[in-house]
Formats: C-alpha cells, sequence, structure tokens
C-alpha cells in the first residue's frame, strides 16, 4: 500500500486558497490546511459547502506561522508545501506585518523545507514584482530597482528571491505570478473590495489597464505543476488584459445598476488623495486611498500568458463570467 503524498497548504482561508481546496479535495491525498483566523475558515467552509466539496479530506491546522513554525513530522520528502500566505496591502501602515508576512515566513517555511528536502515548495508571488520593459510583461520581465514600488511589491520581489536562492541550493520550486485575482472571496479583502466598488453607482473610472485571472485558473496551474513535477519554472498567470472601465463596466451590470461613465483624470484622483490624507488626519481614521493604489489604478501594465497556456496547457476562464458568477454569489450570500 502506497503512502499517500502530504500537501501543506498556507493561506488556505484566502481568496486562492480556498479555491485550491475546491480542486484538491478530490485528490488522493493528505490534505492539511493552516489557518489561524476561524471566522475565516467557517467562511471558506461555506464556500467549499456552496460548491459541494467533499469536506472529509481536508484537514485543518490551527497554527499562527508569524510566530511558530510548522511542525517537523509533517515535513518529510513525501511532502509539496504550497504557500499562498502572503498580506496584500498597498499601505505604508502596516509595514512590519507586511515584511513578516511576506518575507521573514517565506524565508522561515523554505528553511524548513531545504532541512526536509521536501518534494516540491510551490510559491504565489504576483505581477507586481513585474516591471515594463516597452512589450508585454512575461516570464522573463525583470524587477526594475530605479521604479517606484509598493511596499508589498517590495516584499513579494524579495521573497521571489529566497525562493530562488533555495532552488539553486537543490530544492524543488514553482513560482506563480497571478494577475488580480477575482473570484468568491472574503467580504472587504484583496480584490472583493472591487465587487464592494463596482455596486456603489460609481460615476468615474481611472484609466489604468492590468492584468486580471479567475481564482479558479490560479488553482488549476498550481495542481497541474504539482500533477506534472514542474521544478524551476515560473509562470504569469492572467486571463487577459483589461482597462478598469471594462472592470467596472461589468461589474455595475452584474449588479445591475449603470456603469461608470467618465474619466476621472490623474490630476483629479491626486487631489482626491491629498483631500483623503487630509480627512483621515483630522479624523484620526485609516485612509481610504494609498499613493501606490493611485499609481497603481493609472498605470497601463500588459502581459503574455502564452507559456502557462503552452506548458500548463490551460484554458483560461473568461473574467467576464468570473464577474458575473461572484455577484451572483454575493447575492445569495446576502439573502
Amino acid at each position: 500500500m502506497s503512502i499517500k503524498e502530504v500537501w501543506i497548504v498556507t493561506g488556505a482561508t484566502g481568496l486562492a486558497g480556498r479555491y485550491f481546496l475546491k480542486h484538491a479535495a478530490n485528490k488522493d491525498v493528505q490534505l492539511i490546511c493552516c489557518y489561524r483566523d476561524e471566522a475565516k475558515r467557517k467562511n471558506t467552509l461555506r464556500f467549499l459547502t456552496s460548491e459541494n466539496v467533499n469536506l472529509s479530506n481536508i484537514q485543518w491546522f490551527k497554527i499562527d506561522l508569524l510566530k511558530e513554525e510548522l511542525p517537523d513530522e509533517l515535513l518529510t520528502s513525501n511532502t509539496r508545501l504550497i504557500h499562498m500566505a502572503a498580506k496584500v496591502d498597498f499601505s505604508a501602515n502596516h509595514a512590519e506585518l507586511i515584511k513578516k508576512t511576506n518575507v521573514d515566513l517565506t524565508k522561515q517555511l523554505l528553511y524548513q523545507a531545504q532541512n526536509a528536502k521536501l518534494k516540491q515548495f510551490l510559491y504565489l508571488s504576483s505581477i507586481a514584482v513585474m516591471d515594463e520593459n516597452n512589450r508585454l510583461m512575461d516570464e522573463e520581465s525583470t524587477w526594475d530597482p530605479g521604479k517606484p514600488h509598493s511596499l508589498y511589491a517590495q516584499t513579494k520581489f524579495m521573497a521571489e528571491m529566497e525562493v530562488w536562492r533555495s532552488c539553486e541550493e537543490g530544492l524543488p520550486v514553482v513560482i506563480f505570478n497571478p494577475g488580480i485575482i477575482l473570484g468568491k472571496g472574503n467580504p472587504g479583502e484583496s480584490s472583493m473590495i472591487l465587487f464592494d466598488l463596482g455596486r456603489k453607482h460609481l460615476k468615474y473610472y481611472p484609466s489604468g489597464v492590468n492584468g486580471f485571472v479567475s481564482a479558479e485558473d490560479v488553482a488549476g496551474a498550481i495542481i497541474c505543476a504539482i500533477e506534472r513535477n514542474i521544478t524551476g519554472e515560473r509562470f504569469v498567470l492572467v486571463e487577459g488584459n483589461y482597462s478598469y472601465k471594462e472592470i467596472l463596466t461589468w461589474l455595475a451590470e452584474a449588479w445591475n445598476i449603470e456603469p461608470p461613465h467618465k474619466l476621472l483624470s490623474f490630476h483629479m484622483a491626486k487631489r482626491l488623495f491629498w483631500f483623503d490624507k487630509i480627512r483621515s488626519i483630522l479624523t484620526f481614521s485609516k485612509p481610504w486611498l494609498s499613493k501606490n493604489l493611485l499609481l497603481t489604478a493609472y498605470r497601463e501594465s500588459r502581459f503574455d500568458n502564452s507559456k502557462s497556456k503552452n506548458m500548463l496547457e490551460l484554458v483560461y476562464k473568461p473574467i467576464k463570467d468570473e464577474i458575473f458568477e461572484t455577484v451572483q454569489y454575493l447575492k445569495s450570500q446576502s439573502n
């Protein structure tokens, strides 16, 4: 009788994490899901139940990885570690926590993975670590230290460097660089903020362009890399490059409201940024806008997904379909 592989998942209650569980739950493996917040775990269970996922194969393991290490007995040469835990934040208000989560935790897990000679280490990074070089960005795109970057992007880049260092030292690794991930996530977290914005009868839209991907496809790519025992590779994961006007229009249509129809100039957006900064100071509250979020909303970033389509044979889910399905899910949860 063969021994089951062990798949350890960090960030299991996040957007990408819950979709990975959806796809991995029917595999003949021991699936160990790390979590810290009980409310998020229950929210994830509600999602998995709505997707008719067999929960019996999911083993939950409560642990604060910022304070303690994974138990050594879980880490063997028969273990794959899927590291998706991250702090997604474009402000500098939580600088220490962002660095500790995105860099220090990754270094700690890599150290344990190397010592245990893990079967595979799969790391979920971001397209935020890529810079434009007058062409579509792809797996060969590099980091430009001379350009402005958010603290989030800096920490994800630093973490990637640690992953590649471990790869050079013999650890089998794969890195995924997804675009903005859309799907049925926890309310108020990461890209779910877009779904909140989409229902607010916005009249204005920013001029930026970015890469977007369904959480379904992120999960599918990771599963494929596992099943094919891929190592030493990096994959850009985007279904397509869309303007924020397109995304906000589809969101408004899904919510059955009028879409935004006026371009918000960068000059006007900067004025709103400063008004918001003054408001936060006077009211002792958290600002709604950040400088890096502002720059992202007006940057035109385009990506090439050829490698993931060719090497992983991914057939991407249309982003418009994901938007409409997620809005229907949100509506059903509020009833």
